[in-house]
């Protein structure tokens, strides 16, 4: 009897291994398959943005800078659906993850901090033009000695990090860890990359962009990498300037050139409409910009809370 129940249980230990490696290699096919959900929701804003620079929407412009900005969101959201499909609420969060999203989170609020200084500044330089415009009418030399261009705002910092090497290894196996992991690279090199080059349109420098463009290299999807060459082309061709701020100052030297001429009041008027469309924009951005900041610190000040409680 001893000798059959013996033989008896060694197939069903046999079987328990083989049910854990069944378990373990159906666990790992979905963390894999939600990663890659997450990876393509990013690759269809990457690719929205890279398809309206090729429908006429110019680079450094308007409406492509705000596209540019609504990259965040869907990273954001794509990242919150990522950590439920998962099922690993940062409640739940140990180890290097945790570090690595504070660490993440810290350079982007650092990021988003100085876009919203940037589009202060140019706000600013905006009414004081918008206020010398409309002394031209009744007090045409005292807003000759008030009016001029919008300079770019000076940049105290350049956020972001040095790329990291990457990783070519082929993955067969990952835990909710490792998937964190390669989600926080992937939003890393996209959200610095495009943050430069918002700042670099804000500041008309071409630094910000420079310094993060390497993160692009990490992104490995086909419609950034060719956007990027496009990107790289403008702005040094514009030495990092948004358009809209060239067209702003180039209709400044038109009003000098045509105050003394019958000319004088149309420019004036045409003036004063483009610093309203560059105010509702900066408005539109900065508003943006102060909800990403805002979303990005209500989830690290839940991941400190959950490690002050344990």
């Amino acid at each position: 009897m001893v000798l059959l129940v013996a033989r008896i249980c060694r197939p069903l230990k046999f079987n328990s291994k083989l049910e854990n490696h069944h378990h373990h290699h159906d666990q790992t096919k979905a963390l894999l398959a939600s990663l890659q959900a997450f990876r393509s929701e990013i690759s269809v804003g990457l690719n929205i943005l890279a398809s309206n620079s090729n429908q006429g929407i110019e680079i450094l412009s308007f409406p492509w800078i705000l596209q540019c900005v609504e990259i965040f969101p869907i990273m954001n959201n794509a990242f919150s659906k990522l950590l439920v499909e998962i099922n690993y609420p940062l409640s739940t969060w140990k180890g290097n993850c945790t570090e690595e999203y504070l660490n993440y989170s810290l350079s982007m609020l650092d990021m988003f901090n100085s876009i919203s200084s940037s589009l202060s500044r140019l706000g600013h330089a905006r009414i004081l033009l918008s206020h010398a415009v409309s002394l031209i009418p009744n007090s045409p030399s005292l807003a000759d000695k008030k009016i001029e261009g919008i300079p770019p705002p000076s940049l105290s910092k350049v956020c972001g990090e040095k790329a990291a090497k990457k990783d070519e290894t082929r993955v067969s196996s990952i835990n909710n860890e490792g998937a964190i992991h390669q989600a926080l690279v992937i939003m890393k090199s996209v959200g610095f990359w495009i943050g430069g080059i918002v700042l670099s349109c804000f500041c008309g420098d071409v630094k910000p962009y420079m310094e993060t463009r390497e993160m692009a290299s990490e992104i490995s999807d086909s419609f950034a990498i060719s956007l990027d060459s496009e990107v790289f082309k403008e702005v040094m061709e514009n030495h990092g300037a948004w358009k809209e701020v060239v067209k702003i100052n180039e209709e400044v030297d038109r009003v000098f050139a045509a105050k003394a001429t019958a000319d004088g009041s149309k420019a004036a008027e045409e003036l004063q409409r483009r610093l309203e469309v560059f105010d509702k924009f900066l408005e539109d951005v900065k508003g943006k910009t102060n909800h990403l900041f805002s979303e990005v610190m209500a989830r690290r000040d839940e991941l400190l809370d959950s490690l002050r409680q344990h």
